[in-house]
């Protein structure tokens, strides 16, 4: 299946003392030379939102409706599928850790994962071929990319890249999981924010862009966010004891705690204006990655489910809610038995060896399976599966030709996603009317006189009907007995 930043600052110090840049989120877009628009002879801005006057209406309360973002992620492993940069259990622990960082300024995330096993991509590979690669539908959902390395890059709001297959995140599974907030930071970017430190330890001394420590032109420089104070980087939670060589005025008191600080030990916030402007360039440029609140499907329940009619189905359990019944304690592979966000099949075989599965790529979201039986209102378990082929189920069972099959996938957490369903059926299936030797649909003279040139010379063959290896008059009696229409 499927599922470049340099290396984490903790206990890492570059010759000059300082911990290395653990964040090439500007370095990465200044080699493009992009730049913005100068002001009135002022620091450049990059679009309408730099402006204060125009980011302060987007300041967000407790009325504001949630900003929904939708996310990919692709954690890779190595080519054999060992040893990957995150677990599944990882993902999920981040997902949530961001969505508390974010929840108190209305936005949110949704998201869909799978792995890649590709070695190269796991180790710091070509970061253009990694994205052009993997990268799914960038202009509707931020993609992300897990690797084995620390630290990490996201693509600003601005860039000509952000929503092309050249966007998105890239960050190491040491800095990735339950424990970490760098997706946050990174995600900071993506959404439109600067360092705090941009002012003064991203651009050139006393430069029309230099951040005052006296707060002067605090909305107009730097990170175009007055409250948070001009700083230089700061890769702990102290603040620097000297002063600003511009303005004169001392540099305390900083803000660490902003998530777009390299204060990490800190972080637990983003200020006004911080979250203004990330409402302000998403509604300005990143509008395709808001997930609306999407209808239910039409197989949502299980009264709507779709006939699988090929051997391969498409599915998405996008805007899916959940059904009953819940699974039984013998559903329980070792990851529970949550069943979430579901859709609904029917499965009419034509054999009497029967198998469903998820296991085609891609699959990108971790997926459950259950197989019923009998009628929507009177459901009965037929077999199960949760991770049959890494996060993908499949159901083999022993069906009953010609009976139909309810086949409900979902997600084994509050997950939705796409993927691609195989139901086949193996072995051969005794005719519904086997006294229809003209397939016809009629028991009728052309089977009789079938029958009678089988006559002692077929045993065994379509005429013998009572399986007694000779056709003959039992056989043709029972004929008569279905004589007329099947």
């Amino acid at each position: 299946m499927f599922a470049v930043g340099l290396i984490l600052m903790t206990g890492v110090v570059a010759a000059g003392g300082e911990p290395p840049d653990w964040c090439t989120t500007l370095e990465r877009w200044e080699a493009k030379g992009q730049g913005g628009s100068a002001v009135a002879g002022g620091c450049p801005i990059a679009g309408s939102c730099d402006i204060p006057a125009v980011r302060d209406t987007y300041a967000p309360d407790a009325s504001t409706p949630f900003k929904t973002i939708h996310m990919h992620l692709i954690v890779f492993r190595e080519d054999d599928g060992s040893a990957p940069a995150a677990t599944e259990q990882d993902v999920i622990d981040q997902m949530e850790r961001m969505n508390d960082d974010f929840a108190p300024y209305r936005i949110d995330f949704e998201y869909t994962w799978l792995y890649v096993d590709k070695s190269q991509f796991l180790h710091n590979g070509d970061d253009f071929l990694m994205k052009q690669a993997y990268a799914v539908s960038p202009a509707t959902r931020c993609n992300v990319y897990v690797t084995s390395l620390g630290g990490g890059y996201g693509t600003f709001a601005w860039d000509s890249d952000a929503l092309t297959a050249q966007g998105g995140i890239v960050v190491g599974g040491g800095s990735f999981g339950g424990n970490s907030s760098v997706m946050s930071h990174e995600m900071g970017h993506n959404l439109g924010l600067w360092h705090t430190h941009h002012g003064v330890s991203e651009v050139g001394t006393c430069s029309p862009c230099w951040e005052r420590a006296d707060g002067v032109d605090g909305d107009t420089t730097g990170d175009f966010c007055s409250d948070t104070p001009a700083t230089p980087v700061d890769f702990d939670c102290v603040y620097p004891a000297d002063n600003d060589q511009c303005s004169g005025a001392p540099w305390a008191p900083t803000l660490p705690e902003s998530f777009m600080s390299y204060g990490q030990p800190c972080w637990n916030l983003f200020t006004v204006h911080q979250a203004s402007r990330m409402h302000c360039w998403v509604e300005a440029v990143l509008t395709g990655w808001l997930s609306p609140g999407l209808e239910p499907p039409g197989n949502d329940a299980c009264s709507g489910a779709i006939p699988i009619t090929g051997t391969i189905t498409d599915l998405s359990t996008f805007g899916a809610t959940t059904s009953a019944p819940s699974l039984p304690v013998e559903c329980d592979e070792g990851g529970g038995l949550i069943f979430e966000n579901d859709v609904w099949f029917t499965f009419t075989p034509d054999g009497p060896a029967d198998i469903v599965n998820l296991c085609l790529d891609p699959l990108t979201f971790d997926a459950r399976m259950a197989v019923y039986e009998n009628t929507c209102g009177d459901l009965t378990l037929v077999g199960c599966s949760d991770d049959s082929c890494d996060l993908a189920p499949s159901v083999v069972f022993d069906g009953q030709c010609g009976q139909t099959y309810f086949v409900r996938v979902g997600g084994s957490a509050d997950v939705t996603g796409y993927g691609r369903m195989i139901a086949a059926a193996f072995g051969v299936c005794d005719p519904v009317c086997p006294w229809d030797l003209d397939e016809d649909g009629m028991v009728g003279i052309n089977d009789f006189l079938d029958l009678l040139a089988a006559w002692d010379t077929d045993p065994g063959g379509p005429p013998d009907f009572d399986g007694n290896g000779n056709v003959g008059i039992e056989d043709f009696l029972e004929l008569l007995a279905n004589w007329g229409p099947c």
